[in-house]
């Protein structure tokens, strides 16, 4: 990770041992990293932030947390600052709860264990395109069930989208029929790339 010591990361999460490798990692890269034990500690930290004019560039939060879970932590950070990127860690695969945080405006869901590659891979990704992005990815669900994913024509956005997949059919579809739909993601998003949409 490249970014100054000026880029500031704010991390929620309640188990000691992950929060004190995401605090050495992200700290070890150069930024400044405030940790909080949970989500309504974590909220706190990012207003009193906001009202000092030192705002975070990136919230990296677990799912499941006393007192405030980061769903909850994301709805309220987007509300505030909806372009500041937020990561979201968790071990369960439950598609209900990607999709909601998706729907919450997620940048990525990183599930847990992870490795120090793919925690710096999806920062610097995430602090990348606040940087030179205007354009985002949209996920929305109509009543039956349906999830349309709607992004720019990248290479980033489809690796994202990937993620997204796997992690809603992990528990649903066998191992077969889950990489026919990463052949047909990857094939849709190749295809838009090379042919600009057309």
């Amino acid at each position: 990770m490249s970014e100054s010591s000026t880029t500031r990361v704010l991390v929620a999460e309640d188990d000691l041992r992950i929060r004190t490798v995401l605090d050495r990692l992200l700290g070890a890269a150069g930024y400044y990293v405030k940790a909080c034990v949970n989500g309504r500690e974590a909220l706190e930290a990012f207003l009193a932030a906001l009202e000092q004019g030192e705002d975070f560039d990136l919230v990296v939060t677990d799912i499941n947390m006393p007192e405030m879970g980061g769903e909850e932590l994301l709805r309220l950070i987007k509300a505030k600052a909806p372009a500041v990127p937020v990561i979201v860690l968790t071990a369960r695969t439950d598609p209900e709860i990607v999709t909601e945080c998706f729907k919450g405006g997620a940048y990525r869901y990183l599930r847990k264990p992870f490795t120090g590659d793919d925690l710096r891979e999806v920062v610097e990704s995430a602090l990348a395109e606040a940087r030179n992005e205007t354009d985002s990815a949209i996920a929305t669900i109509d009543d039956e069930g349906w999830v349309e994913l709607t992004a720019p024509s990248k290479q980033e956005y489809l690796d994202r989208f990937h993620d997204f997949c796997d992690t809603l059919i992990a528990s649903r579809l066998d191992e077969r029929a889950k990489n026919e739909l990463k052949i047909a993601v990857q094939e849709l998003g190749q295809n838009a790339i090379e042919w600009g949409n057309a």
